[in-house]
């Protein structure tokens, strides 16, 4: 009996080793732990000490007994328990160990870091109409449009710094288009964010498959930034249903019309220019390093050394001032 809890003993911690090389190698992957194994390599530890225990009780209980009558009967009749059920133990947690799924990917929430944001009056009301219609039932596509330069992507992922913030929504996923839009790497952006796997090879039956795993989302934000001409949502996948109230699709542009006649947005909202005050506020701040340098405050510049080196030149409402690269 002895000898056959031992080798129990050590078959059970053999299982664990090799259970803990699996684990160790899904967090390297970046993975998470299910509860499970945690609680079942613990309680491994556990059946391992009382095994041996057990063996150890017994041994010392028949040390300097002159026959197995004289053992005390109640030590007997305890260690004879145990021996009935720590086998049963035994095969119990090592089935559990060959059921068991030891890991899961994490679904990755986004995080928006935004530096040098300033929220000037000609930024607020866009930033408030964004975020009323984003809590609005009755919107479900928005838009935001400025010139090239004035500051929309900068403002949408403030918008959805916010939204994460305030827990209006589950995550925020923000896809770049510009000139030319590549279908397929749009979607596989989207699908990369929904763990999704792809078993279709083309655009189409990507996008019937994308659009069946968007209407398993509560509470989520498709943000599709720099569009510059006509742009099918729904051919590339991107689409809620009527009842998705808490999703939103959320559209930059530098073209009203574009985001107005051939996308349809609900809601579209437009990012001016700075004023001549916030322009030359805005500059002060970043110029706090100044050497030698003097801009007037109608934005000419007159400057004998750029700042911090290199210059470069940039537009602030339409008038030039010498900034740093």
């Amino acid at each position: 009996m002895q000898e056959n809890l031992k080798t129990q003993a050590r078959d059970l911690r053999d299982a664990k080793e090799r259970v803990q090389h699996s684990v160790d190698k899904a967090r390297r992957r970046g993975e998470e732990i299910e509860a499970d194994v945690g609680n079942w390599l613990n309680r491994v530890d556990v059946i391992c000490e009382e095994l041996e225990s057990f063996v150890k009780d017994t041994a010392q209980a028949n040390i300097g007994c002159s026959s197995e009558l004289s053992l005390n009967l109640v030590l007997r009749y305890q260690l004879g328990r145990k021996a009935k059920k720590m086998p049963q133990d035994v095969v119990e947690i090592k089935g559990a160990a060959r059921s068991s799924k030891i890991s899961y990917l994490p679904v990755l929430r986004s995080i928006f870091q935004i530096e040098g944001f300033m929220a000037f009056d000609t930024r607020n009301s866009t930033l408030m109409g964004i975020m009323k219609a984003l809590v609005d039932g009755n919107v479900s596509m928005i838009g935001v449009y400025g010139m090239a330069g004035v500051g929309k992507t900068t403002l949408i992922k403030e918008v959805a710094r916010r939204a994460l913030q305030e827990n209006l929504f589950n995550d925020v996923l923000l896809i770049v288009v510009s000139q030319t839009p590549n279908h397929v790497g749009i979607q596989q952006e989207i699908a990369d964010k929904l763990g999704l796997a792809f078993h279709e090879t083309s655009i189409s039956a990507r996008a019937d498959r994308l659009r069946h795993r968007l209407r398993k989302e509560e509470k989520f934000i498709i943000i599709v930034d720099d569009i510059r001409k006509k742009l099918d949502l729904l051919d590339i996948g991107i689409c809620f249903e009527d009842n998705q109230n808490g999703c939103k699709i959320l559209l930059t542009s530098r073209f009203q019309d574009v985001l107005s006649k051939h996308v349809s947005v609900q809601k579209n909202l437009p990012v001016e220019v700075l004023s001549k005050d916030e322009a030359w506020n805005w500059f002060s701040q970043i110029s706090s390093h100044i050497n030698e340098h003097h801009v007037e405050k109608d934005g000419s510049p007159h400057s004998k050394n750029s700042i911090f080196g290199v210059g470069k030149t940039e537009t602030v409402d339409s008038e030039q001032v010498q900034i740093s690269t």
